[in-house]
């Protein structure tokens, strides 16, 4: 029975809930489906550029869609039982587009400032925002501290546009306590925020500071 046969066979009911449907899932797709999706891929931190700083970073991905299950890495009591998991078939994800970040108090959702990421095609540059393909990560960059200044810290912002190292502010716009963050990631095509999460600093009894994000730490004395 060739197509044309077939079609004729058919009732218009059975055509118009075909076509509909169609319309239905191909707009669910292609709005929807694809669009794209932020997540915290890692974090990271280091002495970075310049002298005499400690930053930290986290790794944002335009992770790609799955027509299937993902399931996360499971620890008990630091020891890896199961690794990443995922099973199906992945799908493409739409770029995206002028991602900005901006950091917020978490207690009172006050504004604090914007934050800036490692241009993703050239590691020595620092941007204001980041367009993300399908698949693609880029750090956005979050709290410095000075090596001789043990309880303080700030927000990291670049020197200038040709000195990506930490601007240090005056004194009145550190931080010295325990806090937690928040930040919201917008990007061009969507009003609202495509991905928020908590950030935090806490200081321990001796004094140090630990950074913490999307689940992992670290310590800096």
């Amino acid at each position: 029975m060739d197509i044309v046969q077939l079609i004729s066979n058919l009732d218009i009911l059975s055509l118009v809930i075909g076509a509909f449907l169609g319309t239905i899932f191909s707009f669910w797709y292609n709005h929807f489906m694809t669009r794209p999706k932020l997540f915290v891929a890692g974090q990271g931190s280091g002495g970075g550029h310049g002298s005499g700083f400690f930053q930290n970073h986290v790794c944002i991905e335009n992770r790609p869609g799955l027509m299937g299950f993902r399931l996360g890495r499971t620890t008990i009591f630091g020891k890896k039982i199961l690794r990443n998991i995922e099973w199906g078939s992945p799908f493409y994800r739409s770029p995206a587009q002028e991602c900005r970040a901006s950091l917020y108090d978490k207690n009172t959702n006050d504004f604090i400032r914007p934050l800036y990421w490692r241009d993703p095609n050239n590691h020595d540059s620092i941007t204001p925002s980041v367009t993300l393909n399908c698949g693609e990560k880029a750090e956005l960059m979050l709290f410095c501290k000075l090596y001789n200044e043990k309880l303080k810290y700030f927000v990291y912002e670049p020197t200038d546009h040709n000195n990506i190292a930490p601007r240090v502010p005056d004194d009145e716009v550190k931080f010295n306590d325990t806090r937690e963050f928040v930040i919201k990631i917008n990007h061009s095509r969507y009003s609202k925020p495509i991905l928020t999460f908590n950030v935090g600093v806490k200081r321990s009894l001796s004094g140090s500071l630990e950074f913490s994000a999307a689940g992992g730490s670290t310590s800096c004395g």
